[in-house]
């Protein structure tokens, strides 16, 4: 029987033996038989409880074949064909990259998920009827195990090497969200764009929303291994789709620019981490300006910083947010404290973006990075740390509201507005440290790029 996906024939034909298909049978044979025998003649007291030691043995199980080897074998899939020096056929075959993804993730895990399934129906087979909500935490397990291993081999694609370990932490983390759902007394709701719903259904899509995209990104990672170019269209739905997420936890009746602060607020995380995938690629900025000026828009699409994307939209719903300010003179100073706020941490964002290229652009990656470490670490810990400690008896709360230290209190958070994002009704007072900051750094990222063109046009030029 040939399957749809050659990558899933050739798993299986490699996992499924005879011997490797009935050995977990027989083991979970054995495990029901010998249970059953050791039940007989126990009252009902000692009946429950020993169902609920089989019940969770099962799960164990299941969790240390699911979620610990199938993130082994998925977080080591693609290694594997680095290794074997089978990728370049691989790559050159006529499978194309969404295909090659579901196929390695499904053909990779499927032994793992033969038999943690067998197990996970063990465990339901125990179940003690006290558990009323196992089915809510099985769904969690399963969702654990699906979003872990394809996290596990996204993560292999953009390092090179087996890597299990995010894997494993995502699937952790799945599991605690559903681990409190288990003994089922009390199944709370919640209530997501005016629709209610409960929190284990809820969670399950909100696990599925995140691994469609960690599937999307492994797609794009495949798409760039087999010299492919992605279009930022999966990037912008990506990031819609988180502002519009954290948008929906807000009540219908608020107002809008509640939900564009709230939209703004989820987006910025994004412009960040924009930010360091884009800050070491020199030979991206070269092929955006090239298609820039030549007018190539597919091209000037394909090579588009993914930074912009969530700049424009964070941008876009700080207008929202300013043009449905609201009305009243109390409204209108709370409401510029919180503008201020925002714009704050829009300008360290940009500060921090802008650092990240100073050091990461055409140099060494690793140094470049400790090097932006350390300027994060002294510019947001150790430096505000010194300034506090330096205040620290005016600071202390029996001696804040005394008239004479009511001066230093006041000039202790004028220095940490260069550190930090603060409200406050001033806004020049407010934001202008952060944005001298991003001038600054900004220049310095200025006469980089001159020096990196210079060089790059005396490489061009024929020796003299």
């Amino acid at each position: 029987m040939r399957l749809f996906n050659p990558e899933i024939q050739r798993y299986v034909w490699l996992n499924f033996s005879l011997f490797r298909v009935l050995t977990p049978l027989a083991a979970i044979a054995i495990g029901l038989l010998i249970p059953h025998h050791l039940m007989e003649g126990l009252n009902n007291a000692q009946a429950l409880e020993s169902k609920r030691f089989f019940t969770q043995m099962y799960m164990w199980f299941y969790g240390g074949i699911v979620l610990y080897f199938g993130n082994v074998r998925a977080g080591s899939a693609f290694a594997e064909e680095l290794r074997g020096k089978t990728w370049d056929f691989q790559r050159t075959s006529a499978l194309k990259p969404l295909h090659l993804v579901i196929g390695k993730v499904i053909g990779a895990t499927c032994y793992t998920w033969y038999a943690g399934l067998l197990a996970l129906g063990a465990a339901w087979y125990f179940a003690p009827p006290d558990l009323t909500g196992l089915p809510y935490f099985m769904m969690g397990l399963i969702c654990a195990g699906i979003v872990g291993q394809v996290t596990a081999f996204a993560y292999s694609i953009s390092s090179d090497d087996s890597a299990s370990f995010p894997g494993i932490i995502v699937s952790i983390i799945v599991v605690s969200m559903f681990s409190s759902f288990l003994e089922g007394d009390r199944i709370a709701t919640l209530e997501w764009y005016g629709y209610v719903f409960e929190k284990p259904i809820f969670y399950c899509m909100t696990t599925a929303l995140l691994g469609f995209w960690v599937f999307r990104a492994a797609v794009c990672m495949m798409r760039r291994r087999m010299l492919y170019r992605n279009l930022p269209f999966d990037f912008l739905f990506f990031v819609l789709t988180v502002g519009v997420y954290c948008t929906g936890f807000l009540d219908a009746e608020k107002p809008i620019w509640l939900k564009a602060m709230v939209f703004y607020a989820a987006v910025l995380p994004c412009l960040f981490w924009s930010f360091m995938l884009e800050a070491g690629n020199l030979n991206g900025y070269k092929r955006f300006f090239h298609a820039l000026y030549h007018g190539e828009r597919r091209r000037f699409l394909e090579h588009l910083p993914r930074w912009t994307i969530p700049l424009a939209l964070s941008v876009a719903a700080f207008g929202i947010y300013l043009t449905y300010a609201p009305v009243t003179e109390m409204q209108q100073l709370k409401h510029m404290e919180l503008t201020v706020l925002l714009a704050s941490i829009m300008c360290f964002i940009l500060r921090d973006g802008i650092v990240l290229h100073l050091f990461l652009l055409r140099g060494n990656e690793s140094f470049g990075s400790f090097k932006a470490m350390v300027f994060f670490l002294f510019a947001y810990i150790l430096l505000p740390g010194l300034v506090l400690s330096a205040f620290e008896d005016a600071l202390k709360p029996q001696n804040l509201f005394l008239s004479e230290a009511e001066g230093t209190t006041a000039s202790v958070w004028e220095i940490l507005r260069w550190f930090w994002p603060q409200m406050s009704d001033d806004a020049l007072a407010a934001l202008f440290p952060p944005a001298a900051q991003v001038l600054v750094a900004g220049y310095f990222l200025a006469r980089k790029v001159q020096t990196i063109r210079k060089d790059s046009a005396e490489e061009k030029s024929p020796a003299g």
